[in-house]
């Protein structure tokens, strides 16, 4: 039962920042006016690199591509942002303050329990960013976030910045929910569930798959829920292969160890 009520309180530490953060932060890329005029210039720009990104990769976009499709001259780009690493970086910081803000709430109410869960991490991780999944206006910014982690080491690097302040937090509730485990495997368990978690959460639509097979059509939270489930299980890994099974070799190393 502890579990379970501090998952709820975690939850409702995210509700109450969700209700105090506007839906973007008051930045003045966010106060500018619709994108019809001059003005709005760098919001086009930034919205359809965003898109893009996310369906074509960093790599697959050029800044003539974006500039086309946002109706900006290609001059554009460098006046508001520079190049391409710059662009990317804004569109980085773009939301990162909002997802921050909302999960450092949860931190510290993580922080301040008597005990902490891998589902408990899990909720810290996702459910800020699951606020952007739900929103067809800003849901892109995941895509985004996961093409991210597929490009050249100085893009990607961006995306980790971004992310780092929270890092050392997270590795002590890790340290706290799995005491057991050496320092790297608990670390690699929590990298395949962030990578994990992130590309379900940019395409819900594809993660209805086997739901649509089955002829059912799940809500949106439901899904989210499930990808906390998978999230929870990689932390907690499962039984070692090696102390129930035999070990495995190598046709080479049977045939060395035949003759």
């Amino acid at each position: 039962m502890g579990g379970v009520d501090s998952i709820a309180r975690l939850k409702y530490h995210f509700d109450m920042a969700a209700t105090a953060l506007p839906t973007a932060l008051p930045t003045p890329l966010a106060n500018a006016v619709a994108p019809s005029g001059p003005a709005a210039t760098d919001e086009r720009l930034l919205a359809v690199a965003e898109r893009l990104f996310a369906r074509d990769g960093i790599d697959g976009v050029s800044v003539r591509s974006i500039t086309i499709e946002a109706e900006a001259n290609i001059a554009a780009v460098h006046y508001h942002f520079g190049g391409k690493p710059d662009l990317v970086r804004a569109l980085v910081e773009r939301r990162v303050d909002e997802v921050n803000a909302a999960r450092l709430v949860m931190l510290r109410a993580a922080e301040r329990a008597p005990a902490v869960t891998a589902r408990d991490i899990a909720v810290v991780w996702i459910e800020p960013l699951a606020r952007l999944a739900l929103d067809p206006e800003r849901r892109a910014y995941l895509g985004f976030l996961v093409a991210l982690q597929h490009a050249g080491p100085t893009m990607r690097a961006l995306g980790t910045e971004a992310f780092r302040p929270h890092f050392p937090r997270h590795d002590v509730l890790l340290t706290r929910a799995f005491p057991h485990l050496g320092a790297p495997v608990r670390r690699m368990r929590f990298g395949l569930a962030v990578d994990m978690s992130m590309r379900a959460l940019a395409d819900l639509e594809h993660l209805r798959g086997p739901w649509v097979a089955a002829g059912e059509s799940p809500e949106s939270r439901e899904l989210i829920d499930a990808i906390i489930d998978a999230f929870s299980g990689l932390l907690e890994g499962g039984t070692p292969i090696a102390s129930t099974r035999p070990r495995v070799t190598a046709p080479e190393q049977r045939s060395q160890t035949t003759t």
